[in-house]
C-alpha cells in the first residue's frame, strides 16, 4: 500500500492503491511538526477499499497547507 498522488486545489484528492478486503480512513493535519496527521477528514472513512486504484477527498482545504495520511485496517 502506498499513496500514489495528492492533487490540491479547492478539493484535495489523495489517490492510492487499495485492497477490497481492507478498510481505509483519510486523516489530515495543518502542521507537519505535530507528527502523523490524526484528524479524520469528515466523511472519508473508514470505508472498504475498491480493490485497485482508489481515492479519498478533502473538501475543507481552506488552510494554506495540509498534510495527509491514509490508515489501513482489517475488517
Amino acid at each position: 500500500f502506498r499513496i500514489v498522488r495528492i492533487t490540491a486545489g479547492e478539493l484535495a484528492t489523495v489517490q492510492f492503491n487499495s485492497s477490497s478486503n481492507r478498510f481505509y480512513t483519510l486523516y489530515c493535519a495543518t502542521n507537519a511538526a505535530d507528527g502523523n496527521p490524526t484528524n479524520p477528514v469528515p466523511g472519508q472513512g473508514p470505508r472498504q477499499g475498491l480493490g485497485g486504484a482508489d481515492s479519498m477527498s478533502d473538501t475543507e482545504t481552506g488552510e494554506s497547507r495540509r498534510f495527509y495520511r491514509v490508515s489501513v485496517q482489517l475488517p
